[in-house]
């Protein structure tokens, strides 16, 4: 029964995919504002979680816009504004990971 259920599910996804694809319905799309959070773990040179805290070098992890934790220190969390050019949000967190690649020491 579940894998039905499942099957069902995947059809009704690929559907509603199929229906916004179409001319009549491109327009919905259009405008549509969009970000991206990236979670990722700080490690060391032995691939083990680091024990420190945020780096101060990427700013506090608590207010800053762009670059945060989530719930451990060694995860740090990297987020875009909200827009609605796809390739300007990811050209934005390229600029984001280049930015913490060059403050980290570990």
């Amino acid at each position: 029964m579940k894998r039905n259920n499942e099957m069902n599910l995947e059809f009704s996804r690929y559907s509603h995919l199929e229906a916004l694809s179409q001319p009549e319905h491109i327009a919905a799309l259009k405008g549509i504002r969009r970000g991206i959070e990236r979670e990722s773990l700080r490690v060391d040179g032995d691939a083990r979680l680091v024990t420190t805290s945020h780096p101060v070098s990427l700013g506090s992890a608590l207010t800053h816009e762009q670059i945060t934790t989530d719930f451990a220190e060694a995860m740090l969390e990297l987020i875009t504004p909200a827009g609605t050019d796809a390739e300007e949000t990811l050209e934005v967190l390229t600029n984001i990971h280049r930015q913490v690649y060059r403050h980290l020491k570990e």
